[in-house]
Formats: C-alpha cells, sequence, structure tokens
C-alpha cells in the first residue's frame, strides 16, 4: 500500500487513508457496538460519553422485500423476527452473510417471525411502509423509550408500532466489562 503524507507547516498528515479495509473494519466494529449498546456512540460537549439505556426491543418484521432491511434493522435490537414471505431464504441468507463479521451469535438474533417473542419491549415494522424518518427513529429508541416510555404502553411512532409489556428493565450497565 502507497501511503501519500504531505507536509502542511509542521504537521505531516496522510491523504486518502480511508482505504477498503479500514472502511470494512470501521463498519464492522461500528455494527458490532450497535449490536452490544443498542445506539451510536455519543458525547457531551466535553466529550465525555452518554451512556443512553440499553432495553431488550425485538423487531418483528412483516413484508421483507430483501436482505438488505435486515441487514438495516438488526444491529439495533436484541432480536429480530423475520417474515420470510417475499424473501424465503432470509434469514439464512443474511446470518450466512453477516455471521463471519460478528462475535454475536445470529442464530439467537434473527429469528422466524412466527418464533415465540420474548423481548420486554416489540417493535413491529412493515417493510413496505418503512421510511428513512423510521429509520431515525429506530436509531433513537432508547432516547425516546427513556423519555416518554412506560411499561403498558401501545402506540405508533411514524410507521413503527411500539409494544411495552410489564418492564423496561435497563441493562448497559451489565455490558461495561471492567478487567
Amino acid at each position: 500500500m502507497e501511503l501519500n503524507l504531505y507536509k502542511l507547516g509542521k504537521d505531516v498528515f496522510m491523504k486518502n487513508r480511508e482505504t477498503d479495509e479500514w472502511l470494512k473494519q470501521n463498519q464492522k466494529s461500528t455494527r458490532e457496538f450497535l449490536r452490544k449498546w443498542g445506539h451510536y456512540c455519543k458525547h457531551d460537549p466535553l466529550m465525555k460519553p452518554i451512556i443512553p439505556p440499553k432495553y431488550d426491543i425485538g423487531f418483528i418484521v412483516k413484508n421483507v422485500r430483501n436482505i438488505q432491511l435486515i441487514e438495516a434493522l438488526e444491529p439495533w435490537c436484541n432480536t429480530i423476527y423475520v417474515d420470510e414471505g417475499n424473501v424465503p431464504t432470509a434469514i439464512k441468507s443474511y446470518i450466512d452473510l453477516e455471521q463471519p463479521n460478528t462475535s454475536f451469535d445470529l442464530n439467537e438474533r434473527v429469528k422466524p417471525f412466527d418464533n415465540e417473542k420474548n423481548n420486554e419491549i416489540l417493535v413491529t415494522i412493515d417493510g413496505n411502509k418503512f421510511t428513512q424518518q423510521d429509520f431515525q427513529y429506530i436509531q433513537q429508541l432508547s432516547e425516546i423509550l427513556a423519555d416518554s416510555g412506560e411499561p403498558g404502553f401501545h402506540g405508533e411512532i411514524g410507521n413503527l408500532v411500539v409494544e411495552i409489556f410489564e418492564t423496561m428493565n435497563t441493562f448497559e450497565k451489565e455490558l461495561i466489562c471492567v478487567s
């Protein structure tokens, strides 16, 4: 690999350092972070990390048109229940594609639509109605739930149907590893 170093005043910097390998590794680590924490890394003005609550969230996805929808949604939840009606091999295809890129067992995270739902919070998503705005709601879901969610809630946020059962336990503190 050829490095392009440029001198600007006293500083030397690299140009075009975002190689294909770097981009691939960055995407992989971002998806792993999302799977663990349920949101992107956030910071206060002094760059101290902000840790939104981590909830037990399951996505119920109807009308899956392609595995790209599963690919976009899976890291944002604990479990995704997929209606494979339009794409009969969607679950297997997605797991075969993504499992080499994650330390999480995708067979435990990606389930058939008719599988028993064991999450404290369920979000039903219709692939035929899913919009970019709905995806933005998903990216902010833990903060929305922390702000206005309560046990027993059943309602809609955009095209998403959200149902919160008896409890809304958080477990972000259990995700912190101290050695």
